[in-house]
């Protein structure tokens, strides 16, 4: 999940995703060989939830109330972005 956090983020786009929301899906990912799970099932769901919880952090501007949101977006992109190992 950070992995995937950290590429859209990256990206321009700022995942929606209580803690806890996250953690279960991370939970239910790295278990679903054991539950018997095929691959194809357990991606069908996570691009419903990206597809569900992801917002252009560019929108978030635009909303009244999620100022703090877009600007801790905004430093988490650039983090991202910036970050040593992210360069060719």
């Amino acid at each position: 999940m950070i992995a995937v956090d950290s590429f859209l983020v990256a990206n321009g786009i700022f995942l929606a995703l209580a803690n806890k929301q996250a953690y279960e899906l991370a939970k239910r990912t790295a278990t679903h060989n054991e539950r018997g799970l095929p691959s194809e099932a357990l991606i069908s769901t996570i691009s419903k939830l990206l597809e569900k919880f992801s917002v252009p952090i560019a929108d978030l501007a635009k909303e009244k109330g999620l100022e703090e949101a877009y600007q801790q977006a905004l430093l988490s992109r650039l983090s991202v972005r910036k970050h040593p190992a992210n360069s060719l």
